[in-house]
């Protein structure tokens, strides 16, 4: 009995840019041309061609449109905008370790109530034990996103090499010649949007 191959049922041309858009935007839109590749190859393209698409891709119209049309979907869908991707960067990037947790002597390390504090800073929690029996104690220990990395990635959301120095024009100097962690946050929300982070002690009820 002869054996019959199913063909796979090949993608059209605007199947594969739709495909190949979507794996582009979950990829973190790479740069390199071998991940381009190959992210062409997962979407359908020949292998026989794929360095010429490689090549001119990217740089068309058409694309380019599809992105910006995806981008926006995807959006609206789960309510994502530079501001709110700013301010999350910012609860990082501006974080002040007293918020969480306290030092003394007697003591030692106290963590507050997770009630009080906001969680969306923190990358993990671990639930410690120090001790045995009746003497031991029960320690959490917490581990936050990196300020550095999120101070790189306001950097380039802004457009600028050097923050501190780009952001204190608009900030603005107080007492002392300091900026406090709030300043900074809505000069960076002002930057993005062209507005003014409204001021919760100025509001009149």
């Amino acid at each position: 009995m002869k054996k019959v191959e199913k063909e796979e049922e090949k993608k059209t041309t605007e199947q594969m840019q739709d495909s190949f858009v979507n794996l582009y935007i979950q990829e973190k839109c790479p740069t390199a041309t071998n991940k381009i590749k190959e992210l062409l190859v997962k979407s359908g393209y020949s292998k026989k061609t794929v360095d010429k698409t490689a090549r001119n891709l990217l740089t068309t119209d058409k694309f380019k449109q599809k992105l910006a049309t995806r981008r926006a979907e995807i959006a609206e869908k789960y309510n994502v905008s530079a501001e709110r991707v700013a301010e999350e960067y910012a609860k990082i990037a501006f974080l002040n370790p007293k918020d969480y947790f306290q030092y003394d002597q007697d003591e030692g390390i106290t963590v507050n109530d997770s009630n009080k504090v906001d969680l969306a800073p923190i990358q993990k929690i671990k639930e410690l034990r120090s001790g045995r029996g009746r003497n031991g104690k029960n320690l959490i220990e917490l581990e936050f996103y990196s300020k550095t990395e999120a101070l790189k990635s306001l950097r380039d959301m802004m457009g600028y090499d050097q923050p501190a120095k780009s952001i204190t024009a608009i900030a603005g100097l107080g007492a002392g010649g300091t900026i406090d962690r709030e300043s900074i946050k809505s000069a960076i929300l002002t930057r993005i949007t062209g507005t003014p982070k409204p001021d919760p002690t100025r509001i009149i009820s």
